[in-house]
């Protein structure tokens, strides 16, 4: 089972849609994103009717290391926290804090990335993550994501993908995932660790949420 851990659709009827598609997909878990104020009765009725497990998440983007802690403060209320630094200084603080569960690093940040920059997830025991939508808006991040794959890899980071979907178009299926790491020269397998549920899911969610 696959987890997809944000999606951010528009509406009930597109969530609904995407749900239902990820399902027959083989996902288990996923994370929605709190700002859809999509987190009801009904929609933990449906989820529970595919088997699906739906944890509240939120995406902070900060600059600088005090703007990731204002928002921290003000971002209570999200089960799953994905960092989104605009420097290597807010990455860094993102990566030693725990309450940060994956650090999605920018194509332009993805080359600081070292061995001693991946270090420091070990501090907060997060995951270096990568927004697959980077690929459906601009077919150029391929080379992103090879650059990616290579460092995860070969420092052995713990690693997530997503989709941030906001629609059935901008869902990845794993299989697409395991032939996209293929095609890059990578085993197909281990692009799917990326795609796993998170360890810290089980104890986060315990049946449907009935908000």
């Amino acid at each position: 089972m696959w987890m997809d851990s944000y999606v951010c659709p528009a509406s009930r009827e597109e969530l609904a849609s995407l749900l239902k598609l990820q399902r027959r997909m083989g996902y288990k878990y996923v994370g929605l994103c709190v700002e859809s104020g999509l987190g009801n009765k009904d929609i933990a009725a449906l989820a529970r009717s595919l088997s699906i497990k739906v944890i509240l998440a939120r995406v902070l983007c900060a600059e600088r290391p005090g703007e990731a802690k204002k928002l921290l403060r003000e971002g209570e209320g999200a089960e799953l926290i994905i960092g989104r630094p605009g420097s290597i200084e807010a990455y860094r603080f993102m990566s030693r804090d725990s309450r940060f569960k994956i650090i999605e690093v920018s194509p332009s940040m993805i080359k600081h990335i070292d061995r001693g920059e991946a270090g420091l997830l070990t501090i907060g025991g997060g995951y270096l993550g990568f927004d697959l939508k980077r690929l459906i808006n601009s077919p150029s991040n391929v080379s992103v994501l090879k650059a990616f794959f290579s460092r995860v890899f070969k420092w052995s980071i713990p690693f997530k993908l997503y989709s941030s979907a906001t629609n059935v178009f901008e869902v990845w299926h794993p299989k697409h995932v395991y032939f996209l790491a293929k095609s890059m020269g990578f085993q197909g397998r281990k692009a799917l660790e990326g795609l796993s549920p998170i360890g810290m899911v089980n104890q986060l969610y315990s049946g449907g949420r009935d908000e």
